[in-house]
Protein backbone atom coordinates (compact mmCIF):
# COMPACT_ATOMS: atom_id res chain seq x y z
CA UNK A 1 0.00 0.00 0.00
CA UNK A 2 1.65 3.46 -0.78
CA UNK A 3 0.44 6.33 0.94
CA UNK A 4 1.30 10.05 2.20
CA UNK A 5 1.33 10.94 5.54
CA UNK A 6 1.05 14.89 7.02
CA UNK A 7 2.20 15.23 10.65
CA UNK A 8 2.56 18.28 12.50
CA UNK A 9 5.89 17.88 14.91
CA UNK A 10 7.51 19.72 17.43
CA UNK A 11 11.25 19.40 17.97
CA UNK A 12 12.16 20.08 21.85
CA UNK A 13 15.90 20.91 22.19
CA UNK A 14 17.69 21.08 25.51
CA UNK A 15 18.41 24.41 25.57
CA UNK A 16 16.46 27.68 24.38
CA UNK A 17 19.61 29.89 23.64
CA UNK A 18 22.77 28.48 22.14
CA UNK A 19 26.23 29.95 23.16
CA UNK A 20 28.84 30.49 21.81
CA UNK A 21 30.58 27.17 22.55
CA UNK A 22 27.60 25.63 21.74
CA UNK A 23 27.74 26.79 17.94
CA UNK A 24 31.03 25.91 18.08
CA UNK A 25 30.71 22.16 18.82
CA UNK A 26 27.46 22.37 16.69
CA UNK A 27 30.12 23.44 14.07
CA UNK A 28 32.69 21.17 14.35
CA UNK A 29 30.30 18.04 15.33
CA UNK A 30 28.20 18.65 11.85
CA UNK A 31 31.50 18.94 10.25
CA UNK A 32 32.17 15.34 11.31
CA UNK A 33 28.61 14.66 9.18
CA UNK A 34 29.46 16.06 5.97
CA UNK A 35 32.49 14.44 6.35
CA UNK A 36 30.61 10.76 6.28
CA UNK A 37 28.71 12.17 3.83
CA UNK A 38 31.61 13.63 1.89
CA UNK A 39 29.74 17.07 1.17
CA UNK A 40 32.09 19.29 2.13
CA UNK A 41 30.40 22.97 2.99
CA UNK A 42 31.67 25.81 1.10
CA UNK A 43 30.47 28.19 2.83
CA UNK A 44 28.76 28.16 6.34
CA UNK A 45 26.39 30.97 7.83
CA UNK A 46 23.95 32.27 10.27
CA UNK A 47 20.49 33.12 9.46
CA UNK A 48 18.55 35.87 10.94
CA UNK A 49 16.54 33.12 13.15
CA UNK A 50 20.14 31.73 14.54
CA UNK A 51 20.43 28.84 12.75
CA UNK A 52 23.99 27.22 11.64
CA UNK A 53 23.69 26.55 7.55
CA UNK A 54 26.45 25.11 5.81
CA UNK A 55 25.56 25.62 1.94
CA UNK A 56 27.06 23.14 -0.34
CA UNK A 57 27.68 23.75 -4.38
CA UNK A 58 24.46 22.67 -6.20
CA UNK A 59 25.16 19.38 -7.31
CA UNK A 60 26.77 18.46 -4.75
CA UNK A 61 23.70 18.56 -2.69
CA UNK A 62 23.38 15.26 -0.47
CA UNK A 63 19.87 13.83 -2.86
CA UNK A 64 22.20 13.17 -5.84
CA UNK A 65 24.01 10.48 -3.95
CA UNK A 66 21.35 7.77 -4.71
CA UNK A 67 21.46 5.88 -7.64
CA UNK A 68 18.57 6.35 -9.36
CA UNK A 69 18.74 10.20 -8.86
CA UNK A 70 22.02 10.47 -10.78
CA UNK A 71 21.69 13.13 -13.74
CA UNK A 72 19.18 15.34 -11.68
CA UNK A 73 20.51 18.67 -11.28
CA UNK A 74 19.98 21.09 -8.61
CA UNK A 75 21.25 23.63 -2.84
CA UNK A 76 21.43 23.77 0.84
CA UNK A 77 22.18 21.57 3.94
CA UNK A 78 21.18 22.99 7.17
CA UNK A 79 23.04 22.64 9.79
CA UNK A 80 22.69 21.66 14.01
CA UNK A 81 20.36 24.16 16.31
CA UNK A 82 20.43 24.23 19.93
CA UNK A 83 16.78 25.43 21.30
CA UNK A 84 13.07 24.64 21.76
CA UNK A 85 11.58 25.98 18.74
CA UNK A 86 9.41 23.88 16.33
CA UNK A 87 11.19 23.30 13.51
CA UNK A 88 9.97 22.38 9.48
CA UNK A 89 10.89 19.16 8.60
CA UNK A 90 10.15 15.74 6.37
CA UNK A 91 10.72 12.32 6.24
CA UNK A 92 10.60 9.87 3.57
CA UNK A 93 10.87 5.97 3.01
CA UNK A 94 9.72 3.47 1.00
CA UNK A 95 9.78 0.18 2.92
CA UNK A 96 7.60 1.12 5.87
CA UNK A 97 10.35 3.00 7.50
CA UNK A 98 12.60 -0.29 7.38
CA UNK A 99 15.60 0.02 5.66
CA UNK A 100 15.42 3.28 3.90
CA UNK A 101 14.52 7.12 4.85
CA UNK A 102 15.99 9.61 6.72
CA UNK A 103 15.16 13.04 7.93
CA UNK A 104 15.23 16.31 5.83
CA UNK A 105 18.21 16.15 3.95
CA UNK A 106 20.76 13.92 6.02
CA UNK A 107 20.66 10.94 3.20
CA UNK A 108 19.70 10.75 -0.80
CA UNK A 109 16.03 11.61 -1.15
CA UNK A 110 14.14 14.45 -0.98
CA UNK A 111 15.52 17.78 -3.00
CA UNK A 112 15.42 20.99 -1.78
CA UNK A 113 15.20 23.88 -4.58
CA UNK A 114 14.01 26.46 -2.09
CA UNK A 115 16.88 29.40 -1.40
CA UNK A 116 15.50 30.98 1.07
CA UNK A 117 13.04 28.43 3.31
CA UNK A 118 15.00 25.76 4.18
CA UNK A 119 14.33 22.24 6.17
CA UNK A 120 14.58 22.36 9.66
CA UNK A 121 14.48 26.48 9.48
CA UNK A 122 12.94 27.60 12.90
CA UNK A 123 8.73 28.22 12.57
CA UNK A 124 8.57 31.60 14.36
CA UNK A 125 4.79 32.20 14.67
CA UNK A 126 3.24 29.21 17.34
CA UNK A 127 -0.48 28.98 18.60
CA UNK A 128 -0.44 30.05 22.67
CA UNK A 129 -2.91 27.94 24.30
CA UNK A 130 -6.10 29.72 25.29
CA UNK A 131 -4.81 32.95 23.40
CA UNK A 132 -3.77 33.56 19.89
CA UNK A 133 -3.55 30.27 17.58
CA UNK A 134 -1.57 30.16 14.33
CA UNK A 135 -1.24 27.72 11.43
CA UNK A 136 0.59 26.59 8.55
CA UNK A 137 -0.10 25.59 4.86
CA UNK A 138 1.35 22.50 3.73
CA UNK A 139 0.43 20.93 0.52
CA UNK A 140 1.99 17.26 -1.52
CA UNK A 141 1.15 17.59 -5.06
CA UNK A 142 2.23 15.33 -7.60
CA UNK A 143 3.79 17.19 -11.04
CA UNK A 144 1.75 15.14 -13.92
CA UNK A 145 4.39 15.76 -16.38
CA UNK A 146 7.53 14.22 -14.39
CA UNK A 147 5.31 12.38 -11.89
CA UNK A 148 8.00 13.93 -9.06
CA UNK A 149 6.15 14.88 -5.49
CA UNK A 150 6.55 18.69 -4.53
CA UNK A 151 6.49 20.25 -1.32
CA UNK A 152 4.35 23.53 -0.93
CA UNK A 153 4.44 25.57 2.07
CA UNK A 154 2.95 28.65 3.52
CA UNK A 155 1.66 30.97 1.36
CA UNK A 156 2.64 29.00 -2.11
CA UNK A 157 6.27 28.74 -1.65
CA UNK A 158 7.59 25.49 -2.74
CA UNK A 159 10.50 23.92 -1.25
CA UNK A 160 11.34 20.77 -3.08
CA UNK A 161 10.34 17.31 -4.36
CA UNK A 162 11.00 13.83 -3.55
CA UNK A 163 11.90 12.19 -7.31
CA UNK A 164 9.50 9.59 -8.38
CA UNK A 165 11.79 7.30 -9.31
CA UNK A 166 12.64 7.17 -5.62
CA UNK A 167 9.52 5.14 -5.46
CA UNK A 168 8.20 2.03 -6.26
CA UNK A 169 4.22 2.34 -6.13
CA UNK A 170 4.15 6.10 -5.80
CA UNK A 171 5.29 6.57 -9.39
CA UNK A 172 1.43 7.13 -10.21
CA UNK A 173 -0.90 8.47 -7.43
CA UNK A 174 -1.40 7.68 -3.68
CA UNK A 175 -3.94 5.35 -2.14
CA UNK A 176 -3.77 6.68 1.14
CA UNK A 177 -3.68 9.92 2.35
CA UNK A 178 -2.59 10.07 6.61
CA UNK A 179 -3.07 13.17 8.83
CA UNK A 180 -2.14 13.23 12.25
CA UNK A 181 0.94 13.30 15.38
CA UNK A 182 3.17 10.84 16.36
CA UNK A 183 5.69 10.47 18.97
CA UNK A 184 8.53 8.41 19.75
CA UNK A 185 8.24 6.03 22.65
CA UNK A 186 11.41 4.14 23.04
CA UNK A 187 11.36 3.55 26.84
CA UNK A 188 12.44 0.25 28.19
CA UNK A 189 11.43 0.28 31.36
CA UNK A 190 7.79 -0.27 29.83
CA UNK A 191 6.14 3.07 31.12
CA UNK A 192 4.58 5.25 28.68
CA UNK A 193 7.00 8.68 27.57
CA UNK A 194 5.71 11.84 29.21
CA UNK A 195 6.22 13.09 25.73
CA UNK A 196 3.27 15.38 24.88
CA UNK A 197 1.58 16.12 21.07
CA UNK A 198 -0.14 19.14 20.06
CA UNK A 199 -0.48 21.52 22.85
CA UNK A 200 -0.19 18.62 25.68
CA UNK A 201 -3.84 18.70 25.69
CA UNK A 202 -6.63 16.55 24.90
CA UNK A 203 -8.86 17.16 21.69
CA UNK A 204 -12.08 17.83 23.42
CA UNK A 205 -10.76 21.12 24.81
CA UNK A 206 -11.25 22.17 21.46
CA UNK A 207 -10.07 25.32 20.12
CA UNK A 208 -7.65 27.81 21.46
CA UNK A 209 -6.36 24.75 23.76
CA UNK A 210 -5.64 21.79 21.38
CA UNK A 211 -3.61 21.12 18.27
CA UNK A 212 -5.83 21.23 14.89
CA UNK A 213 -5.98 20.32 11.49
CA UNK A 214 -8.29 22.29 9.22
CA UNK A 215 -9.02 22.43 5.80
CA UNK A 216 -7.63 18.75 4.91
CA UNK A 217 -8.42 18.12 0.99
CA UNK A 218 -7.14 15.00 -1.27
CA UNK A 219 -6.67 15.81 -5.00
CA UNK A 220 -8.13 13.30 -6.82
CA UNK A 221 -7.86 15.17 -10.61
CA UNK A 222 -6.62 17.88 -12.41
CA UNK A 223 -6.94 21.62 -9.64
CA UNK A 224 -10.23 18.98 -7.97
CA UNK A 225 -9.45 18.95 -4.55
CA UNK A 226 -11.98 17.29 -1.90
CA UNK A 227 -12.79 17.03 1.31
CA UNK A 228 -11.10 13.32 2.92
CA UNK A 229 -14.43 10.98 2.28
CA UNK A 230 -15.03 8.60 4.88
CA UNK A 231 -12.00 9.40 6.98
CA UNK A 232 -11.48 6.72 9.23
CA UNK A 233 -9.25 7.46 13.10
CA UNK A 234 -6.80 5.62 15.10
CA UNK A 235 -5.63 6.04 17.93
CA UNK A 236 -2.84 3.58 19.80
CA UNK A 237 -3.43 5.04 23.21
CA UNK A 238 -6.43 6.79 23.76
CA UNK A 239 -5.69 7.28 27.18
CA UNK A 240 -2.00 9.40 26.67
CA UNK A 241 -3.76 11.27 23.31
CA UNK A 242 -6.94 11.18 21.07
CA UNK A 243 -8.29 13.39 18.48
CA UNK A 244 -12.02 14.84 17.73
CA UNK A 245 -13.13 15.64 14.40
CA UNK A 246 -15.75 17.98 13.23
CA UNK A 247 -16.91 20.35 9.80
CA UNK A 248 -17.65 23.96 9.24
CA UNK A 249 -18.08 26.27 6.52
CA UNK A 250 -14.82 28.41 7.49
CA UNK A 251 -12.27 25.09 8.57
CA UNK A 252 -13.87 22.67 6.26
CA UNK A 253 -13.03 19.03 7.37
CA UNK A 254 -10.78 19.65 10.85
CA UNK A 255 -10.14 17.61 13.57
CA UNK A 256 -8.47 18.14 17.11
CA UNK A 257 -5.77 16.14 18.77
CA UNK A 258 -2.83 15.30 21.07
CA UNK A 259 -2.53 15.05 25.03
CA UNK A 260 -0.30 14.55 27.77
CA UNK A 261 1.63 11.30 27.28
CA UNK A 262 2.07 9.71 30.37
CA UNK A 263 -0.17 10.12 33.39
CA UNK A 264 -2.61 8.51 35.78
CA UNK A 265 -4.81 6.85 33.39
CA UNK A 266 -1.82 6.15 30.71
CA UNK A 267 0.77 4.47 32.53
CA UNK A 268 2.51 1.65 30.21
CA UNK A 269 3.26 1.88 26.26
CA UNK A 270 3.08 -1.54 25.09
CA UNK A 271 -0.06 -2.92 26.38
Amino acid sequence: MHFIFLVAFICPINSSKTSNHQKLNQTLQYEEEFNKLNKFAVKTIQSLKGDIVDCVLTHKQPAFDHPLLKGHKLWVFPGKYGDNKARLFVYWTVDGYNQTGCYNLECPGFIQTNREIYLESAIDQTSVYDNDQCGLNLKIEQDTDSGNWWLGYGDGHILGYWPNNLFTELKGEAHLVQFGGEVLDINPSGYHTATSMGSGHFAEEGFGKAAFFSNNQVKVSSNIWIDPPEPKFSVDHPNCYNIKSGFSSEAGFFFYYGGPGRNEDCLYGFL
